[in-house]
């Protein structure tokens, strides 16, 4: 929340801003807690935290009106279509992501499906353990690495005939350190959708490296 109010609309005085900050607060504190029903509140939590972190890193990112993708993204010279989707099980990982690659159509240069895995990685637990909180951001970037290394084929297939090339996913967790609170943390990862590396994708490897290093991946 403190990055969405920051460096979206801090005070929140855009209309459909306002809208979807009064959405997100609705449902559950943790995500994993909510994973059998419909969640418009963690959907729209996760729609304006992409959107302030790519702020956050130097590239516009602007909401788009449905039934098109969720964003317009402007990374250099093109402006892609970026579509969010929180995944809830490997089972609908393929068809969520197929539907994504449809949305994206509408952007002559194509696009990207960006999916918040932390359900999948989490299952029904609260929070992971780690011995510190460099460990917490590695075993993190382990778990969302190969869950994407073993989905990217069916991604891939399923994205066919869309416009996506480039696949993101992200994920967070509450990690219980010992001799210390919970903390939080999170990791990025983006592959490419397409056969071979092209101008767009090396653009967006450019650009992923600002996403990630933007501050807060461990609170």
């Amino acid at each position: 929340m403190a990055a969405i109010a920051r460096y979206l609309d801090l005070p929140f005085t855009n209309p459909e801003i306002k809208s979807k900050v009064a959405t997100l607060l609705k449902d559950a504190a943790l995500p994993n807690l909510d994973r059998d029903r419909q969640t418009p509140g963690r959907d729209t939590q996760f729609e304006l935290f992409l959107a302030s972190t790519w702020t956050m890193a130097g590239h516009p990112c602007h909401m788009m009106p449905p039934p098109g993708a969720d964003f317009a993204l402007q990374l250099g010279a093109y402006v892609f279509g970026m579509e969010a989707k929180r995944i809830k099980s490997l089972e609908s990982l393929a068809k969520r992501s197929g539907k994504a690659a449809q949305q994206l159509r509408s952007f002559p240069a194509g696009g990207l499906i960006a999916t918040d895995l932390t359900v999948p990685i989490l299952g029904s637990r609260q929070f992971l353990t780690a011995t510190s909180g460099t460990a917490a951001i590695r075993d993190l970037e382990r778990r969302l690495c190969l869950l994407m290394r073993t989905s990217l084929g069916k991604v891939r297939a399923a994205a066919k005939g869309g416009a996506a090339f480039g696949w993101i996913g992200y994920c967070q967790s509450l990690y219980m350190i010992p001799g210390q609170a919970l903390i939080c943390a999170y990791q990025w990862k983006n592959f490419n959708l397409q056969s071979g590396e092209d101008p767009r994708w090396l653009q967006v490897v450019k650009a992923f490296d600002d996403l990630v290093l933007t501050p807060g991946r461990l609170a």
